[in-house]
């Protein structure tokens, strides 16, 4: 059985709560997250100061590196 992509799942809007604007952030294109849709500013990686999970520059290996 194969399960359709669904697209529109990135026009769901932002779900980011502005307690200064009095609204949600509404942008899109979102991805969805455990805490709901969120946009690329309002990420739970971004909202705590982080880069997002896969970006950060690669880490030295220790000891020699195949080949040598």
């Amino acid at each position: 059985m194969t399960v359709p992509i669904r697209l529109d799942r990135y026009r769901t809007p932002c779900g980011h709560w502005s307690d200064a604007a009095d609204r949600h952030c509404g942008r899109t294109p979102t991805r969805h997250y455990p805490v709901g849709h969120r946009c690329q500013a309002h990420t739970p990686s971004a909202l705590a100061g982080e880069p997002e999970p896969g970006t950060r520059p690669a880490r030295p290996r220790a000891g020699p590196t195949p080949g040598e």
